[in-house]
């Protein structure tokens, strides 16, 4: 189900709309300074309805529209929806499983056409907005607020709804769920070898642990026909993300590479793998829900024919949300962060080059079924290996070196979208955003001198003849055209280089 990224949640009026309220005359009516402290039932407008439960509960929420099967009890209700009327329901509370609901988040919808066909009523629609629905009145989301569409005195809708997802301060469910991503396969025919980039993640274990925190305060005024408003969003976020990473380059065919891993083709990606999405109701005045979509999002250009596999961990604590009081404040919080990565390693490594895969998270806060807060928060570990083939013209040894090591922090960034009414168009914002510092980084194989090139048996701007190694002393070699053309070895180990030409070596 598409939902469009409209926040009737926090319908703001923002700085330009507050500064034209301000230049009306001192001696505006009493209703211009409305008040906001005494607490005030919500009220609709002539034009709006509130749909019962079992209307919400047969109904099917899409883009667009609504599709709801006719009975006697909808045969009721729909008696008193025409063209213009604003139709505001709750989620359904019948279906066990809200992910298999046809109607898991509730719906603030603007009727614009009315049809039948046989049993069913197509109510095509547009997404409104909180003042739209109501005349004026709060709505205030948080732990222990009751639900406006709750029916009956016991309230079981919301014992029902703590069974489905918990409420904003209990338990909540996470997802267990691994995955996996795949670049494309790429070939070299000479070699013949086909190389493709992967990376996956099990032993899984993702939990948003989210709080939320919410009001929306609507008052008529004199000189503002569309009301005064006041209205706050927080996300308190503690994620908890375990996972195992592995990173690496799946190689098949016959040929074999030639100066280890520099020896096989590039192989790269930037692919994402989304997992199934956890809905969380939350109790408020009105349908609240947070969401979450696990994600792997992967960017990778080695080079080599193996892998490595990490244990990555973390705890933090994040907040994402607005205040609007006259003016707009960012209430985020920068997060804390005290991830802890473990590193086994499975196989032989033969990897050259970077990959970085953000473990994600990538919640959202509802408000009905239009999207108002949206994010991503997690983890991130970046693989850096630098596979080096030295080659001693002096020795005439070969020698292949790797260093390998992982650097990691933290991911997060949230936006919202608000809707201005005077101004009858959405507005997006953005709020804290973060790509914490890397660590420093950890060593898996070798160290920062593993691949650093000795340089000393150089012939650059040296003149053409003999020298003997400044490395090695019972070695030699012989420079011509600022490179070494030739290199010579004392037959006896334990002697030591004194001079020589471009065939022979002088020891001592």
């Amino acid at each position: 189900m598409k939902l469009r990224q409209v926040l009737p949640l926090g319908a703001l009026v923002l700085a330009a709309f507050a500064s034209g309220c301000s230049s009306s005359s001192t001696d505006q009516s009493t209703q211009d300074t409305p008040d906001f402290e005494t607490p005030k039932a919500v009220s609709l407008r002539p034009e709006s309805i509130k749909a019962n439960q079992h209307f919400a509960n047969s109904v099917s929420v899409e883009d667009g529209r609504l599709v709801l099967t006719m009975d006697a009890d909808n045969e009721t209700t729909m008696s008193t929806v025409k063209v213009g009327t604003i139709i505001a329901g709750n989620r359904d509370t019948a279906t066990p499983d809200l992910t298999t609901s046809k109607n898991p988040y509730g719906f603030l919808r603007r009727v614009l056409d009315i049809s039948r066909s046989g049993n069913t009523a197509i109510l095509t629609t547009e997404q409104a907005n909180l003042e739209d629905w109501m005349e004026e009145g709060d709505i205030f989301m948080g732990d222990g607020q009751r639900s406006m569409f709750e029916e009956g005195p016991t309230g079981t809708q919301s014992a029902n709804i703590h069974i489905l997802g918990g409420s904003s301060g209990g338990a909540q469910p996470g997802s267990t769920e691994g995955g996996s991503v795949e670049g494309k396969d790429v070939s070299d025919p000479t070699k013949k070898v086909t190389v493709r980039p992967f990376a996956k993640i099990s032993n899984t274990k993702w939990a948003l642990n989210a709080k939320y925190d919410g009001e929306f305060k609507l008052r008529k005024a004199w000189f503002v026909p569309t009301g005064v408003k006041r209205a706050k969003a927080l996300l308190t976020m503690d994620p908890t993300v375990s996972a195992d990473i592995e990173i690496g380059v799946r190689v098949t065919g016959g040929g074999l590479a030639i100066g280890g891993p520099n020896g096989y083709p590039v192989a790269s990606m930037d692919k994402s793998w989304n997992g199934t999405s956890v809905i969380i109701p939350l109790e408020a005045g009105i349908p609240l829900t947070v969401r979450f979509t696990p994600q792997l999002k992967c960017a990778v250009s080695l080079q080599g024919s193996a892998s490595v596999k990490f244990r990555a961990q973390l705890q933090v604590h994040a907040a994402a949300g607005f205040l609007y009081d006259g003016s707009f404040h960012d209430l985020s919080q920068a997060p804390s962060l005290n991830p802890s990565f473990l590193h086994p390693v499975s196989g032989k490594v033969e990897i050259d080059g970077t990959a970085e895969c953000d473990l994600l998270m990538v919640p959202a806060v509802l408000a009905f079924d239009a999207v108002g807060l949206e994010g991503k928060v997690g983890p991130y570990v970046s693989l850096n290996a630098n596979a080096c083939v030295m080659y001693d013209a002096i020795t005439a040894k070969t020698t292949l070196g790797l260093d390998a090591y992982e650097q990691h922090g933290l991911y997060g960034e949230f936006a919202g979208r608000v809707q201005v009414p005077v101004l009858g168009v959405g507005k997006d914002f953005s709020l804290l955003t973060w790509h914490g510092l890397k660590s420093k980084p950890a060593y898996i194989f070798g160290d920062a001198n593993t691949c650093n090139v000795q340089s000393k048996d150089s012939c650059t701007g040296k003149k053409d003849g003999f020298y003997c190694s400044e490395l090695v002393s019972y070695s030699g070699y012989y420079c011509k055209g600022g490179s070494i053309a030739e290199g010579r070895q004392c037959d006896d180990v334990t002697k030591t280089c004194k001079s020589g030409d471009t065939n022979s070596i002088t020891c001592q």
